[in-house]
């Protein structure tokens, strides 16, 4: 239904059944243009709460597969953009699990790239942890790790910076 003024929502929609794949709201445009959206939505406040968000997706199933949002594209465009000026543009966060997965069938799983900074980073904060940072694996017949610097820097450089650490910043073998 549609509530209006006095109501906790300005629009609501719900579907009921509990089969079917109908959405509880359904938005679509036929615009050709530039930024055209099939549902908007957006955070007016200059000063907006911890967490705000334009949009939220939510699924409350604890099974391992469902997605609180959901993007895709028909094309070679992206399933899911994300931008901002300065801050992180897409950010993934799990207590016990990955934060960020990228796979795919025959192109890059992930890829980093960076016109004034690092490409990629990867950061152990805890002095006590003793997993290991960066893991690579391959089945292939191609190497795990590959350096290439067509620069002036170093095509790698490790380094240990907790003293406590008797490990050599690369092991080999």
């Amino acid at each position: 239904g549609v509530y209006g003024a006095g109501e906790d929502f300005g629009v609501y929609g719900i579907h009921t059944a509990t089969t079917g794949t109908n959405p509880g709201v359904y938005g679509e445009t036929f615009s050709t243009a530039g930024n055209a959206s099939g549902v908007y939505g957006i955070v007016s406040s200059i000063s907006p709460g911890g967490s705000s968000a334009g949009v939220r997706g939510v699924n409350n199933g604890t099974g391992g597969l469902g997605i609180g949002v959901y993007g895709s594209q028909a094309g070679s465009g992206w399933g899911v953009y994300g931008t901002t000026p300065n801050g992180i543009g897409v950010n993934g966060v799990s207590t016990t699990s990955t934060g960020v997965n990228g796979s795919s069938t025959s192109g890059v799983g992930v890829a980093g790239t960076s016109s004034t900074n690092s490409s990629g980073v990867f950061t152990n904060g805890n002095a006590a942890n003793t997993a290991n940072t960066v893991v690579t694996n391959t089945n292939g017949a191609g190497d795990a790790i590959q350096a290439i610097n067509s620069g002036t820097g170093k095509a790698g450089s490790f380094t240990i910076s907790n003293a406590a650490n008797a490990n050599f910043a690369v092991d080999a073998f």
